[in-house]
């Protein structure tokens, strides 16, 4: 190791275009993770050793229990908790020792939407440059502090977040290891830095390790690449530089190693100076391969970390628990922009000390207005839904994301009855839970949100939402005949009869569809229900995409653009009337109160269409997740239909927040299933087979 008193920064190195790479165990793979989805432009690749799925520490799931809030709790911070956790919170590591509650489905929202389209500053680097990353995850079977089922989850979230997982992840969720980064000398062997370098760095095989050589391993001064009162890194880092990559005109790679820092009933932290075995495993490897490692460090006891919210910062570990900051796994935190800092300084791009002004400008907003509702708390009696003078060739069903889903399925089921439909950000009919030659295939777990696949083999399931993440992967021809198969109904359909209505009435259909959430419903995904409607027969197919590239929008109107497809010229909106919105109560057309309907939904009556003068056309309006007060029409929807005497009715599955209904309390009972329909807990429509 270098001796010198004052070591140098970070060296700007010839470093080659996608080979920033990072890995890490347990706390240090939690790192590992949290730095590859947050700066993904720069870090192509990443391996987690006995790691959490990104942002699981914070996040309530539905109907997780909660704990009282303490002193030394470690979770000062939850998200869907009430009070956001100060009175009460999550277990610690409740990710770890409670895969099951996690919902993999919700995963994804947060590093899709939370930083707006395209990203402000500061926050994430845009998702689109993790398609094509390399992910390596490993488990142990004995591995009793992470358990398989923990990291099955992060394969989970990645699977849906990478372009084809099948190519760009590799797994080892085989061998009867414990709590470790497996190495040659793990009992039974397993080459855990081999295995990670070769996926990240492949398919040419890597050489195989070199002897370490002492004059190669450097120390570099980290306070450089954090703000001036952050001192949770130690004075230095370590730095594994192979004699070929001090040369400008020579490319090397680059790799940066995140350190554990053991339980709270085991405590354990890396030697400040000198390499741990595993880490020596890397450095071999880097040695042979020209690999730059780069090994940040944490002081072993950080002062400055309270005890009382921040007992696991104190005692060395990275902030992937959320006690430091509510921004800790965003570039803007303190921890992340080091780490961004020494990544741009090795690589020669410009550093960002002093982040945390991105946490101070306008959240990311959505493309679509959150709906608002004119009525009050649900009065009691909650009133019955009148009765009205309905005009039959004017029934349309609309939504957007799930509840453009569960739109679709109305529209194709109730085609006799149901003349149009608008799908924002909508998937194709029985596309969920439809296997296809592509498809990748995860382990089936209570966790995995796909309890029912047609075609999949015992104990694997697909993956969740693959129809809107993965749309290159659908078989429009192979959804086409299944439609076709399914028993047909009568004309006035029953639902609980397992059919749906001929799909020759859908050659009069109108259709439109449009795809806003660019980063979720990626590619083809919603062409992809134009052309199954196309494939069914219908002839009045409009499909519009409101996507740029950089993943911002074009400024159309699709609301109002659904309405005239819908219904043909429009006259001008109009202000709506207060008294036409009402809460009216489901429970009279219940078939099942297990399925989470709330006791009421929302109708929006224009003053025409009361008196029973004229016959009126009838929405009937999804909500997208979380239904509640959420469902109720907006007020641009309401101004419209008043003007042109459209009956809005809006039914609701209320989440009920993070409490969730009760659909997870009877779905799939008295199977390995049960309970694994989260997404109908917290407020979605049945558009995966859920149920």
């Amino acid at each position: 190791v270098s001796s010198q008193p004052q070591p140098p920064p970070l060296p700007h190195l010839s470093i080659a275009s996608g080979s920033a790479t990072v890995s890490g165990f347990a706390n240090g793979g939690d790192m590992a993770i949290q730095v590859h989805t947050a700066f993904s432009s720069m870090v192509s690749g990443v391996c987690g050793f006995a790691a959490q799925p990104y942002h699981c520490s914070v996040q309530r799931f539905t109907q997780e229990p909660l704990v009282e809030q303490r002193n030394g709790s470690g979770v000062p911070r939850c998200l869907d908790c009430p009070d956001s956790g100060r009175q009460k919170t999550l277990p610690f590591e409740h990710c770890r020792t409670h895969p099951g509650v996690v919902d993999v489905g919700k995963l994804p929202d947060f590093p899709r939407r939370t930083c707006g389209e395209p990203p402000r500053p500061g926050c994430l680097d845009d998702v689109v440059h993790m398609y094509r990353s390399r992910v390596f995850l490993q488990s142990g079977l004995r591995d009793q502090q992470t358990p398989t089922a923990a990291v099955v989850n992060t394969a989970a979230l990645y699977a849906q977040l990478l372009t084809e997982p099948g190519e760009s992840m590799a797994t080892e969720f085989t061998l009867p290891l414990g709590h470790e980064l497996p190495t040659n000398n793990s009992s039974p062997p397993f080459d855990g830095p081999g295995a990670c370098l070769q996926h990240l760095y492949g398919p040419q095989k890597l050489v195989p390790p070199a002897g370490l050589n002492a004059e190669h391993l450097h120390q570099f001064i980290q306070y450089r690449y954090h703000e001036p009162d952050f001192i949770a890194f130690g004075e230095r880092g370590l730095l594994y530089m192979p004699t070929k990559c001090w040369d400008k005109h020579a490319e090397c790679r680059l790799h940066f190693l995140f350190h554990d820092c053991g339980s709270r009933e085991s405590p354990a932290h890396p030697p400040d100076l000198s390499l741990t075995a595993e880490e020596q495993e890397y450095a071999r490897y880097a040695e042979s391969n020209g690999i730059v490692l780069v090994i940040p460090r944490l002081k072993s006891i950080n002062v400055y970390a309270p005890q009382s919210s921040a007992p696991d910062v104190r005692r060395g570990c990275w902030d992937t628990f959320g006690q430091m900051q509510d921004d800790y796994d965003l570039q803007s935190s303190k921890y992340m922009s080091t780490i961004g800092n020494m990544l741009r300084g090795i690589l020669g791009l410009e550093q960002s000390v002093g982040a945390a002004e991105a946490l101070t400008q306008a959240p990311a907003t959505s493309p679509k207005s959150m709906p608002t509702a004119v009525a009050a708390a649900p009065p009691s009696p909650i009133p019955q839904l009148p009765r009205l003078r309905i005009d039959p060739t004017k029934i349309t069903s609309t939504g957007g994301s799930s509840g453009g889903d569960m739109a679709i399925q109305f529209h194709v089921g109730f085609s006799a009855l149901v003349s149009g439909v608008c799908g924002n950000d909508a998937q194709p009919f029985g596309c969920a839970a439809t296997r296809f030659k592509s498809d990748y295939l995860l382990p089936q777990s209570p966790a995995s949100s796909v309890p029912h696949c047609l075609g999949c083999p015992e104990n694997k399931t697909l993956l969740y939402d693959k129809c809107k993440s993965h749309a290159q992967w659908v078989e429009v021809p192979t959804l086409a005949e299944n439609a076709r198969k399914l028993p047909t109904c009568g004309q006035h359909s029953d639902s609980s009869a397992g059919c749906i209505d001929a799909l020759e009435h859908l050659k009069n259909s109108k259709v439109f569809l449009a795809r806003g959430e660019c980063r979720t419903y990626t590619g083809s995904a919603v062409a992809n229900s134009r052309d199954l409607y196309e494939s069914l027969g219908a002839k009045d197919v409009q499909y519009f995409d409101q996507c740029l590239p950089d993943g911002s929008h074009k400024p159309n109107d699709t609301g109002l653009m659904c309405f005239e497809h819908l219904y043909g010229a429009l006259k001008p909106a109009t202000t709506p009337d207060p008294e036409g919105l009402s809460y009216f109560d489901q429970t009279e057309f219940l078939v099942d109160f297990n399925v989470g309907f709330s006791l009421w939904g929302h109708v929006y009556v224009p003053r025409a269409c009361r008196s029973g003068s004229v016959a009126c056309g009838l929405q009937v309006s999804f909500h997208g997740c979380g239904g509640g007060e959420g469902s109720a029409p907006g007020q641009q929807t309401m101004a419209i239909a008043e003007a042109n005497n459209i009956v809005l009715l809006a039914p609701n599955v209320d989440g009920l927040g993070a409490a969730g209904n009760n659909a997870t309390a009877s779905c799939n009972r008295g199977t390995p299933m049960a309970g694994n329909c989260k997404e109908i807990s917290r407020g979605c429509w049945d558009g995966y087979g859920q149920l």
